[in-house]
């Protein structure tokens, strides 16, 4: 039995995902006036979600701060458990994947939502995500697939101590990941004999990471429970309805109406780059929020007086 894991699952704290200050999608139309006829709203929300990622990738190749949120990940000292009364069970196309424990030991060994977790089960090897836990029940993400296997044989489960799931969300880092509440920074590996040198060491204090699809991986493995902060570049999330906000805090409101015109109604704008018009958006905004000092006021050295 290991340490019980008593963390938070991975979360992001995004600046503009917080309490909606932006706009809704109705008043949007609203404002348009009538210009976007009645039957082109049924197409309107896959329309937009276009534009908010174009706009979300450019605002993340310029590295604003206008798509910037707070990292809270979790990375899990190993929790071993081995029992006969384990087994696993697929959930088919439309079910999630489960793995049962009759005895009811899951949460008292320590096993949380968020642990990547593997067994020593024939056909049941690989790593997957714990989406939910109960005291007989895990029951993982729906991407995750288990082959289905009776219990009666001992098998172990095992959560990795080397890497943890980062938010759906998340784009890229804007700052070095660290260890909350220590000194610690993990920068990236610096070269392939350290990261061999240290895949054999046993857990302890991360020195280094790096990212590896939507996970953070660590070296070495840590030896107990860790949360891991940074702030991250964020993907907001898709429109769904009306009632939803808009993101980027109206920044970009008019230019989106530009868009969906362009693409919904024709016109003038229907001709020109679809994108151009939102990428150029992006750069007179972010130019303007990183000025330092007062345009309109010359003669000042600003930079100097911090010097």
């Amino acid at each position: 039995m290991g340490t019980t894991g008593t963390l938070l699952t991975v979360t992001g704290v995004a600046a503009a995902q917080q309490a909606p200050t932006g706009t809704k999608l109705s008043d949007l139309i609203d404002e348009m006036g009538g210009r976007l006829p009645a039957e082109k709203i049924p197409n309107l929300i896959p329309v937009v979600n276009r534009a908010i990622s174009i706009l979300s990738k450019h605002l993340y190749t310029q590295e604003s701060d206008i798509i910037k949120g707070e990292l809270a990940m979790s990375i899990f000292a190993t929790v071993d458990y081995t029992a006969s009364t384990i087994s696993f069970v697929s959930g088919g196309d439309a079910g999630a994947d489960t793995i049962i424990d009759t005895t009811g030991q899951f949460v008292i060994e320590g096993f949380v939502a968020g642990m990547p977790i593997y067994s020593n089960c024939p056909g049941n090897t690989q790593t997957v995500k714990i989406a939910s836990v109960t005291a007989s029940t895990i029951t993982l993400r729906s991407t995750d697939k288990v082959t289905s296997t009776a219990a009666g044989t001992s098998y172990t489960l095992t959560s990795r101590d080397n890497y943890g799931y980062l938010p759906d969300d998340f784009m890229g880092f804007l700052s070095k990941p660290n260890i909350v509440g220590t000194n610690f920074q993990l920068p990236g590996m610096p070269n392939k004999e350290t990261e061999m040198v240290l895949d054999q060491q046993s857990a302890g204090t991360p020195r280094y990471s790096a990212l590896f699809g939507d996970r953070l991986k660590i070296w070495p493995g840590t030896s107990a429970d860790i949360v891991i902060g940074g702030d991250y570049w964020i993907r907001p999330t898709k429109l769904t309805c009306l009632d939803d906000y808009l993101p980027f805090m109206g920044l970009f409101d008019d230019v989106i109406q530009d868009y969906l015109l362009a693409v919904l109604v024709g016109g003038p704008m229907a001709t020109v780059e679809l994108s151009a018009i939102l990428t150029s958006a992006v750069d007179l905004v972010c130019v303007k929020r990183e000025k330092k000092a007062p345009v309109r006021m010359t003669g000042i050295d600003w930079e100097g007086m911090y010097e």
